[in-house]
């Protein structure tokens, strides 16, 4: 539209949207730069960020806004601008630079009308599409800092992991990443981490926090909480590809884990992705009943089960994350 519009005897065009009476640069043609120092003089110079008359007209002869005085100094004879409006509502300003006195014939002044209304109709959609935008990430992130909410309550009853939803969250995300996973991939894996145990919520705390080792009785139970998160995250339709991380992050490539007994690529990528990450975290951390492995002790147990527990492609990609990285 700005193009087109320079097809009349303007040097220079650029549109501003207001954001609480604010303006904020759009885009700049001619021989204008999209300055954002711009919207800072057209803030300070009231007759144009709401200019009354379409157009407003300004000669330079005698500048007294900062505007004028920058335009003069720019080699600029003339300003004109139009607001611009939607439902009674300015949404911003469309200025337009001459370095000569201009005079625009009646289809001229049409056409520079009709520019107007386009931008019009663009300005308002641009801001219902960042409205949207903008509500949008609101509720993803009402959303993530629940799941936190819910990954804090394991953490408060299974007391021997905390911090460790973080860690491990961070580095699957890590390994994730490293393994080429696409941005919705990458946001299904966190939301899977972070959700990892909340199946824990439904064991009981003789069992979860039995400071000895378990019966046969126990540990079946236990292993139930992958059950447990499956089920009650299956019907929210946010969390339907995470969920697999859950639900089989213990399966192991050899068909040994819980709760299937899913063997190879039978396992969901995501779940075996942090299948590896967690394990690494649990091994590295201390524990009542041990204490923290060696980093080097960790690495190695992983490279020696790879492709018997852990998925060797997977595996190889971790050691490679440890090469370069802190994990």
């Amino acid at each position: 539209l700005l193009r087109a519009l320079l097809r009349l005897p303007f040097d220079g065009a650029a549109v501003f949207s207001l954001e609480d009476d604010h303006p904020r640069l759009r885009v700049a043609l001619g021989d204008l730069s999209e300055d954002p120092a711009l919207a800072e003089r057209l803030a300070q110079s009231p007759t144009y960020l709401h200019p009354e008359g379409r157009p407003l007209v300004r000669p330079l002869d005698t500048p007294t806004e900062p505007l004028e005085r920058w335009a003069k100094a720019e080699g600029y004879a003339e300003i004109w601008a139009l607001p611009l409006f939607a439902l009674d509502r300015q949404l911003g300003v469309l200025l337009a630079f001459a370095r000569e006195r201009i005079e625009l014939f009646s289809e001229d002044r049409s056409f520079l009308e009709t520019v107007a209304a386009e931008l019009e109709v663009v300005l308002e959609s641009a801001r219902r599409f960042e409205e949207v935008v903008r509500a949008r990430a609101e509720l993803a992130d009402a959303y993530e800092k629940t799941l936190w909410g819910w990954a804090k309550a394991v953490e408060l009853r299974d007391q021997e992991t905390a911090g460790h939803t973080e860690r491990v969250t961070a580095l699957a995300e890590a390994l994730g990443r490293a393994l080429g996973l696409s941005p919705l991939e990458l946001a299904d894996l966190r939301r899977g981490a972070i959700l990892h145990d909340v199946g824990k919520l439904a064991i009981p705390d003789v069992i979860l926090r039995k400071p000895g080792e378990l019966s046969d009785a126990e540990w079946s139970e236990l292993k139930k909480h992958p059950i447990y998160a499956y089920e009650w995250l299956k019907n929210i339709p946010y969390l339907q590809r995470a969920i697999d991380v859950p639900h089989y992050h213990h399966e192991r490539w050899n068909g040994s884990g819980y709760p299937e007994g899913l063997k190879g690529e039978a396992i969901p990528l995501l779940a075996r992705i942090f299948a590896v990450a967690d394990v690494y975290d649990a091994l590295t951390s201390d524990r009542p009943y041990r204490k923290a492995w060696p980093r080097e002790q960790a690495l190695r147990y992983l490279e020696t089960h790879a492709g018997e527990l852990f998925d060797p492609r997977v595996v190889a990609a971790f050691l490679r994350l440890a090469e370069v990285q802190t994990v």
